[in-house]
């Protein structure tokens, strides 16, 4: 596809594509993504949190972005507006055929509503906890009313809805969702970074678990499981991740008596991470909830087996490629990992069948499903427009 100037996208996104003022760093999958689809598209990216005016990739700048003007904590409605304001404007000199939101809410609902007043199609692409509803942790737009009613009302009306995994999908229908043609897009890994290593099932086994240390993530069941694979066999667990917890895994890890065999090695960026997968022999994922797990797809195209709750894509890829037992199980998960250490030829099976999965549904397949979507989206006329506001929250 040759990129044309008279094909403009505009993404919206609450941000993850460049370096904020107060620290924040890129999504490395998504910029990925966007700087990919910028081969094919003239991209304009509107990012609702405020960033640093270099570029988001060490490459160059591949794509245009902007940010809704402001001060850093102002309120988000009227940062959404003053976005909203920003590409209308942008609009009438450029002429965007498209316009994409990346989570529900409030960039899908931007992306939404800006669609049906430009009347052009609008896409609108799930990313995190949507689909999610954890009392227990109070977590997940299923959880609450109004952002449910929101984000249900968003995917109802957007052109075109992508979903990372069918568990976040079929989640999403539990919660009263219904309609047709939702595209299940995972992100898939940059494969070349991941070489795999060395991976011979030998004592001590090397778990791995990458990750934000926070409540959604159910670190306690990850060491549980570990704990109790422990207790019969050599091992040991690296756990990489910014500590968002205030040193309560480091604690719990003392109480399991399983210090000794963890190390916390703190954040890492995002190029540090293939030596990690490297090292480990295994990836331990224990969410309450994840709409994908692109760790978990990294890791699989390292050549590490996976295993974790069935959440995400953990839940999608079945028994055939990981080792799954439910949210909470650290008795079940550990159960099942001692099983298959004991079974070097069944743990294999399990290991070369997610890496197979990974190399076919990496980083570039996932950016040449946004550009298929791309495709049918304008291809559709101006059918995504018959709905109106109707039904408005």
């Amino acid at each position: 596809m040759q990129k044309s100037q008279t094909r403009r996208i505009a993404i919206i996104v609450p941000g993850g594509v460049g370096e904020t003022p107060e620290g924040g760093k890129p999504l490395a999958p998504l910029a990925n993504l966007l700087a990919r689809i910028a081969k094919e598209f003239g991209v304009t990216v509107y990012s609702l949190s405020r960033v640093l005016p270099a570029a988001p990739l060490s490459g160059g700048p591949v794509f245009r972005l902007r940010a809704a003007p402001g001060r850093h904590g102002d309120p988000l409605p009227a940062r959404m507006a003053r976005l909203a304001g920003l590409l209308l404007k942008d609009h009438f000199t450029e002429r965007y055929c498209l316009v994409h939101g990346f989570w529900a809410f409030p960039a899908g609902f931007l992306a939404v509503m800006l669609g049906k007043l430009l009347r052009i199609p609008s896409i609108v692409s799930l990313q995190g906890g949507e689909a999610a509803c954890v009392p227990q942790i109070r977590y997940g737009n299923m959880y609450h009313p109004r952002l449910k009613k929101i984000t249900l009302w968003t995917c109802r009306r957007a052109g075109e809805l992508t979903a990372l995994t069918r568990f976040q999908e079929q989640e999403l229908r539990r919660f009263g969702l219904e309609r047709e043609g939702i595209r299940i897009i995972p992100y898939g890994a940059e494969a070349q970074f991941y070489p795999p290593g060395e991976k011979k099932l030998l004592p001590p086994y090397r778990f791995l678990h990458v990750g934000n240390l926070t409540e959604v993530k159910d670190q306690p069941t990850l060491l549980r499981t570990f704990a109790r694979v422990s207790r019969e066999a050599a091992c040991e667990l690296r756990i990489v991740g910014p500590d968002y917890l205030n040193g309560e895994l480091q604690s719990l890890a003392a109480e399991l008596g399983i210090a000794g065999k963890v190390a916390f090695t703190g954040h890492l960026s995002h190029a540090e991470l293939p030596a990690h997968y490297q090292w480990a022999q295994a990836l331990l994922h224990t969410s309450y909830y994840e709409g994908q797990g692109i760790v978990i797809a990294e890791a699989a195209a390292a050549g590490v087996a996976i295993a974790g709750t069935a959440v995400g894509l953990i839940a999608d890829l079945g028994e055939s490629c990981a080792v799954a037992a439910p949210v909470g199980d650290d008795k079940m998960l550990a159960e099942k990992l001692l099983f298959l250490l004991r079974r070097p030829e069944e743990w294999e099976n399990i290991r070369r069948n997610a890496r197979e999965w990974a190399l076919q549904h990496d980083a570039e397949w996932t950016a040449g499903e946004f550009l298929t979507l791309y495709q049918r989206a304008l291809e559709g006329g101006k059918a995504v427009f018959s709905a109106g506001f109707k039904d408005f929250p």
